[in-house]
């Protein structure tokens, strides 16, 4: 039985092309009880083909790779926001309910939507609109009212998981294990590429 720890913000960035093995999650408490190790970092806009890269510390200052997994390129949906409302408006978004969607922006975000916040669509209305609330886990169900339209281009962007697994049954994994306390996944960007990150969810138990 597979026991997770929910979606929560260790950090959250904005990771450049001119930052390469930039850190985007400090280390990690990983949760014990099986032997199947599951990091899912959760990611907005990506341009290019970045690597998320989980590292063990050796020593003070110190990291080893352990095994990496490369984003995929999302650029996301034009989107546009009406003060007063609850509404976005994006043109064949192709959102569905349930969906975690992170926002991107090349001026300013509206003053009630986080660059680095992870939202979850609550209402679809067509192929052109639809409605939103934070994914933070908070009893608030309903949809958030936008206070401005912010000023700039913005997009939508469905938000994609990589996944990092390690298990005693695969035997590339087998020399990294067991894992040391000190855990963190870093960012590894090229010449023009860059990531947005949201969250992480760390997850223990199961086989592979």
């Amino acid at each position: 039985m597979a026991s997770s720890v929910p979606y929560r913000i260790l950090a959250s960035a904005n990771v450049p092309a001119s930052q390469t093995r930039a850190e985007v999650v400090p280390s990690a408490s990983v949760p014990q009880g099986g032997p199947l190790l599951r990091f899912d970092v959760v990611l907005g806009r990506v341009a290019g083909t970045p690597s998320l890269i989980l590292q063990q510390g050796t020593l003070p200052g110190i990291w080893a790779d352990v095994k990496s997994q490369a984003a995929v390129a999302a650029a996301g949906t034009a989107c546009t926001f009406t003060a007063g409302t609850n509404v976005i408006a994006a043109t064949s978004h192709g959102l569905v309910l349930g969906q975690l969607v992170m926002f991107a922006t090349a001026g300013v975000l509206p003053n009630s939507v986080a660059g680095d916040g992870i939202y979850q669509v609550i209402a679809v209305s067509g192929a052109n609109s639809f409605e939103v609330r934070p994914s933070d886990g908070g009893s608030n169900q309903t949809a958030f009212s936008i206070l401005s339209a912010g000023t700039g281009s913005h997009v939508v962007v469905a938000c994609q998981t990589a996944s990092i697994t390690l298990s005693p049954y695969v035997a590339g994994d087998q020399a990294a294990l067991p894992l040391r306390p000190r855990l963190r996944v870093v960012c590894t960007t090229a010449g023009g590429e860059t990531a947005q990150v949201g969250a992480l969810l760390v997850s223990s138990g199961g086989a592979s």
